[in-house]
């Protein structure tokens, strides 16, 4: 069956929403095609979406979606394949085809967390998410799903991060954190009754933390041994000046004790010579 899925920015509205699912209806009858929809409760941007899909689930339509001149369309687009189906040629019988035919074609699979409470108010909200769906709750991936998963992830990024040495290091101790974060999450609703959900996803999302941030240090170390070379380059370059200055200094030494005599040579005189002018004051 062919995927359809919408695309969530930051912009999309209910219009947009309806816009999308015209499209799906219309490859679903008008074109003949086999399409699941793949639906998740991070699309849910407006709780109308859930309303919407009740409906079709309920009844394989949403009342009011087309408007009056997008109906005669879609007649006039199926009316000789209704023909050949013996579908009595009414306005209201072709479109009634048009909707069994998206009930026959279209497979909506809906992709819910059950953390929290958003989803236990939807179902009772909107019952024929439940009334007419099947659930299918995931098992636990076993070890050796979750060591190969692993090992697949970091393949292909082995080359890029320069891991292919430790890949099996790496998948088993992926693998090791989740079974001891599961099996403490066990313990934890044993003793409180409180779940703390370990899902597949967890179990992803770690992976690619993992990559994540070894590709973000493996861009920041480079760049970090520069700034200390840098930094070594120029305490080098002043030990240098450093030490040219202290030669220079033991060069002039001596200039400068003569120079420092000759100028208490100068400062007695000069007292002298104040002290006289001072004399010579007070006579006067």
């Amino acid at each position: 069956m062919t995927t359809f899925q919408i695309e969530i920015t930051k912009s999309y509205c209910e219009k947009d929403w309806h816009e999308n699912i015209k499209d799906l209806l219309k490859m679903c009858a008008l074109d003949n095609r086999k399409v699941q929809f793949l639906f998740s409760d991070t699309q849910i941007v407006q709780e109308s979406f859930l309303e919407d899909i009740n409906n079709l689930l309920n009844s394989g339509e949403i009342p009011n979606l087309f408007l009056p001149d997008e109906k005669v369309i879609i007649i006039d687009e199926l009316t000789d394949r209704a023909k050949q189906e013996k579908i009595p040629q009414t306005r209201e019988a072709i479109y009634s085809y048009f909707v069994d035919t998206c009930r026959e074609n279209m497979h909506i699979v809906l992709a819910f967390s059950p953390v929290g409470d958003s989803f236990r108010d939807r179902c009772r909200q909107f019952p024929s998410i439940i009334n007419c769906a099947t659930i299918d709750w995931y098992n636990a991936w076993p070890e050796d799903a979750l060591y190969s998963v692993a090992y697949r992830k970091y393949q292909e990024k082995a080359q890029e991060l320069e891991i292919s040495a430790d890949l099996e290091v790496l998948s088993h101790a992926s693998v090791n954190l989740h079974m001891t974060v599961r099996k403490e999450s066990e313990n934890y609703y044993e003793e409180l009754r409180r779940n703390n959900y370990v899902t597949p996803m967890s179990y992803l999302a770690l992976v690619k933390v993992f990559l994540t941030e070894l590709k973000n240090q493996r861009d920041k170390i480079p760049v970090q041994i520069e700034k200390y070379e840098n930094g070594l380059r120029r305490l080098a370059e002043t030990n240098v000046i450093v030490e040219q200055l202290k030669k220079d200094l033991e060069t002039l030494a001596p200039e400068i004790e003569e120079k420092e005599k000759a100028t208490q040579e100068m400062v007695i005189v000069l007292q002298e010579k104040d002290k006289a002018a001072k004399d010579k004051e007070k006579i006067v």
